[in-house]
């Protein structure tokens, strides 16, 4: 938000929720399943004490991990390209976060006992063991998850909230289109999202339900054997913010 959304003022943001939005905004999540540079993202943590903060990313190692987009291209060329365009800026960040030489990453159980290692993380692994490995988010989502994968749908609230709060300090409105893959409204991904968003008074705009009241097939949204959207579901995504809008035009009231 405030690298990309806020410099352009916005009257409203509308936050895209995907299912690994539970567990990324975890990093021991992170670490465990997709190991990335954790000084190049914001994330939630806990200190040594138990307390939890928000660690922003450091500008420092970002900066140093330039020489990505850099080391053949002239200097002035990608600053122009990342000054004027937001997808040059996307780009940039991801091939910093991305493309860097980095060690081999260790197996599951070094990197589960490095974590259980950090002070303050001594519990995250009680009732979880590394050789059980049904789906991450079989674990997130069943009803009495695991300390380590509790944490990530706590982060995740605190995401929310954060979200919330720099919108409603730039005064932008704020909502939450949750997709068709977190259910209709009655699965527990989307009655953990909703009952979030409830709770900071931030409306959700839920594509399933959208895609099943225009009389859509849902599996119509996502490639077969690929989470992403198709294109039509892009336009159902679309219409269901367009639809969402056009029954609350207070929210781009002052749009000028």
């Amino acid at each position: 938000y405030d690298e990309y959304a806020r410099r352009l003022s916005p009257n409203l943001v509308v936050l895209v929720f995907v299912y690994n939005d539970f567990d990324e905004n975890s990093p021991t999540q992170m670490a465990l399943w997709i190991p990335v540079r954790p000084d190049t993202l914001a994330f939630f943590e806990r200190t040594a004490d138990g307390a939890v903060r928000l660690r922003l990313p450091d500008s420092g190692s970002a900066e140093r991990a330039r020489h990505l987009w850099e080391k053949d291209e002239p200097r002035g060329t990608v600053r122009a390209l990342t000054e004027r365009s937001l997808f040059a800026r996307w780009l940039d960040a991801r091939l910093r976060n991305r493309f860097r030489n980095a060690p081999p990453t260790p197996p599951l159980e070094e990197r589960a006992a490095a974590l259980a290692a950090r002070p303050g993380y001594g519990w995250i692994l009680d009732g979880w063991e590394p050789a059980e490995i049904p789906s991450r988010y079989e674990w997130i989502l069943s009803d009495d998850p695991p300390p380590l994968f509790a944490e990530a749908l706590e982060f995740t609230a605190l995401a929310l909230a954060e979200f919330k709060a720099r919108a409603d300090r730039d005064d932008a409105a704020l909502a939450v289109l949750s997709v068709h893959h977190l259910g209709d409204g009655h699965t527990r991904a989307s009655v953990l999202l909703r009952g979030w968003a409830d709770e900071l008074g931030i409306p959700v705009i839920n594509q399933h339900e959208w895609i099943a009241n225009a009389g859509g097939r849902v599996g119509d949204a996502s490639f077969p054997n690929d989470g992403h959207w198709t294109p039509q579901g892009h336009q159902w995504a679309a219409e269901a913010i367009l639809d969402w809008l056009r029954r609350h035009p207070e929210t781009c009231e002052d749009a000028a």
